[in-house]
């Protein structure tokens, strides 16, 4: 017979830390902080790839647009830290919840497309990036954290 209590695994200071943190935050707005960031990595990694022709491939990351890719760099750095740095009101987080369904929706609808025609023209035309999928992972965890602050009886 086993004589020893077994002993709970030790704990390390940073999920101690982290797990202050989601305790003092909130589970949703934490989602959000975590889709939001992997989102916005998404847009400094490569988007998309085309291939050519004759061998040649190239590949692009949103931030390579201008304007719009440093506006899509600051969309979803702005709807992470949006629920932990200010208590939002319930108005707030509904028009967050509505951008970050409609950024979703834009990637889902790529993605549908893109893969729509790949099937009609065959394979060996390009495709997505990490970029692509880190934006629509993150856009699903923040549409998830902001769905959550939402229908929460507390606003965030």
């Amino acid at each position: 017979m086993n004589e020893h209590p077994t002993k709970p695994p030790a704990t390390t200071t940073t999920e101690r830390a982290l797990r202050q943190f989601v305790e003092s935050h909130g589970r949703d707005p934490v989602v959000a902080l975590v889709g939001g960031a992997v989102a916005a990595i998404g847009t400094l990694l490569p988007f998309a790839s085309s291939s050519g022709m004759f061998g040649g491939t190239s590949s692009i990351s949103l931030i390579q647009a201008g304007f719009y890719g440093f506006l899509l760099l600051l969309l979803p750095i702005a709807l992470a830290v949006l629920p932990i740095v200010r208590k939002s009101s319930r108005r707030e987080t509904l028009i967050a919840y509505g951008v970050s369904c409609a950024l979703l929706g834009v990637f889902l609808a790529l993605w549908l497309a893109a893969s729509g025609l790949a099937s009609v023209l065959g394979a060996g035309i390009g495709g997505f990036g990490a970029g692509f999928y880190f934006s629509l992972i993150g856009y699903a965890c923040t549409t998830f954290g902001y769905f959550g602050l939402a229908h929460s009886d507390t606003p965030a």
